[in-house]
């Protein structure tokens, strides 16, 4: 999982997905793009294959 705007978390997530990932298994990043402010909830979404 990604959340746009925030580097230091997204950077982590990848690096885990990474270390745990058997070899050609596919990985794909699922970014956050929207929040709504109250109770958090998704509002867009964005899905990237990217191994």
């Amino acid at each position: 999982m990604q959340i746009e705007g925030n580097e230091e978390f997204n950077n982590w997530t990848k690096e885990s997905a990474l270390s745990v990932a058997e070899r050609d298994t596919p990985i794909v990043y699922v970014t956050i793009t929207e929040l709504k402010p109250v109770r958090s909830r998704i509002e867009k979404v964005k899905l990237e294959l990217v191994s």
